[in-house]
């Protein structure tokens, strides 16, 4: 079922999720029209640090969905489980362009992420893993990791002073979604994945 959603979910238009979350409401209306059941984490016995972490191992009730689990702040938006009870981590963006802003968040390689692009006037889906090469990821949280080793050596010099740096995590992904030569082979690989889970003993 997950699958008719998220294929319903492709024909719609550019939604912008701007201040009143409707991009999330759009994608929590097809999970209703389907049968998916609202729940809370706590309700399911889900400890947030495993959502947060795509770690679940457990299987819940089947076609039951909980819109943004650990706060509007946090990943993912929505925890959604398949038929055989399986989680699945959706993560809602959109864009007026065709990127991605991630702020101090990163893709998770176990999530699905909703793209609304403003610029081609539709949505993509991509799983994590497919949304940045490793390499340069690998390069990117090494940089952030000498950052932080620089912010702590002046806060240690700067401890008796009233200012002090702050190095604020921050994500800069010029990636195209919907304007990417692979975007069809990107979104039958969501498709693949979900079969992968669905069948896996």
């Amino acid at each position: 079922m997950i699958d008719k959603v998220l294929r319903n979910i492709l024909k719609l238009p550019h939604i912008s999720n701007a201040g009143v979350h409707a991009h999330e409401a759009a994608v929590e209306k097809e999970l209703i029209s389907f049968g998916f059941k609202k729940s809370t984490k706590e309700s399911l016995n889900l400890d947030a640090e495993q959502i947060k972490t795509c770690t679940i191992t457990k299987k819940i009730t089947p076609h039951t969905y909980v819109w943004q689990p650990c706060g509007s702040q946090s990943f993912p938006d929505f925890i959604v489980s398949d038929a055989n009870g399986n989680v699945h981590y959706i993560e809602c963006k959109s864009s007026k362009a065709d990127k991605i802003t991630w702020n101090s968040g990163y893709p998770k390689n176990k999530a699905i992420y909703i793209h609304s692009s403003g610029k081609y006037n539709k949505q993509s889906i991509v799983v994590g893993e497919d949304l940045w090469n490793s390499d340069d990821a690998k390069l990117l949280f090494e940089c952030f990791e000498k950052m932080k080793k620089i912010e702590k050596h002046y806060k240690a010099k700067l401890k008796n002073s009233d200012l002090s740096p702050y190095c604020r995590e921050m994500y800069n992904d010029n990636g195209k979604i919907a304007g990417h030569p692979d975007r069809g082979q990107r979104i039958k690989r969501v498709f693949d994945f979900l079969a992968e889970v669905r069948d896996a003993k």
